[in-house]
């Protein structure tokens, strides 16, 4: 499946831009730059691009706060985040707040395309099991924890009768369940046999989609 190689820079340093742009279409990229945020959010709108390549500080507005704006709209986009301060602590919030991956200032111009490379690869995976037309039904289906908890249990076992269910989600009010399993059900996302409960292979693809999303 051949998705477009596009990205979008966002950077306040117009050298790092311009640095990183000619590389990058030395590469064989299609490349846009941003050194604003309503630069930034213009070219997600009206381009499309499939990955962003985002710094960290910014005197207008710091990457994870970006990023966390791009998601509420675009779960498809994959970001990585450049930074010069690589914790374990910033790459754990970076990730909770919707990026793919980091690389850290200084880097080697070959581990950057390698993440691109690896972050479209992950993009037409996602496109493959995932269609885009469905994304939102799935989002809002899963955004339960509970239920994505029913079909990471279901997906490790072949099937399961609904109270051992309920014992392993500690649950104590039944319709709890009874309801996010009807929800799984009608998304198509579970089956329900003679006594028990089985994961689709549409539900195997969702749960796959979601986790590379979150």
């Amino acid at each position: 499946m051949k998705i477009r190689k596009s990205i979008l820079i966002f950077d306040d340093d117009r050298e790092v831009l311009e640095n990183l742009k000619e590389l990058l279409e030395n590469n064989t990229f299609e490349v846009y730059t941003a050194s604003t945020q309503t630069q930034a959010f213009e070219v997600i709108e009206l381009e499309n691009p499939n990955v962003l390549l985002l710094d960290y500080l910014m005197p207008e507005i710091d990457g994870i706060s970006f990023l966390k704006k791009v998601r509420e709209t675009n779960k498809f986009i994959r970001i990585i985040l450049i930074t010069a301060f690589s914790t374990v602590e910033l790459a754990v919030e970076a990730i909770k707040k919707g990026a793919n991956d980091f690389i850290s200032k200084p880097f080697k111009k070959d581990d950057l395309i390698i993440k691109i490379n690896k972050s479209l690869e992950e993009l037409r995976f996602m496109i493959k099991c995932c269609e885009k037309n469905q994304i939102d039904d799935i989002l809002s289906c899963l955004s339960n924890k509970i239920r994505r908890d029913i079909l990471v249990m279901l997906m490790k076992s072949e099937e399961m009768r609904f109270m051992d269910i309920v014992r392993e989600l500690n649950l104590e009010d039944h319709t709890k369940l009874n309801f996010h399993i009807k929800n799984l059900i009608k998304s198509g996302l579970v089956k329900h046999t003679e006594h028990s409960y089985k994961i689709t292979d549409y539900g195997i693809n969702a749960l796959q989609c979601i986790n590379k999303l979150i």
